[in-house]
């Protein structure tokens, strides 16, 4: 796994983005969190789900 640096939020997410990692699948992905909630998404579903926000 890879650290992410923290960067301004010009997207305003509700979820802070900890680093990278790979699912079972070998399909990146992201593990988020937001006030004690932590959870991984696979990488083409967030980047979906932002798209389809803007």
């Amino acid at each position: 796994m890879e650290r992410i640096n923290p960067v301004s939020d010009h997207l305003e997410l509700v979820y802070n983005v900890l680093h990278r990692t790979t699912l079972a699948s070998g399909e990146p992905a992201l593990v988020l969190q937001r006030e004690g909630e932590q959870f991984v998404i696979g990488a083409a579903k967030f980047l979906a789900a932002i798209k389809a926000n803007r």
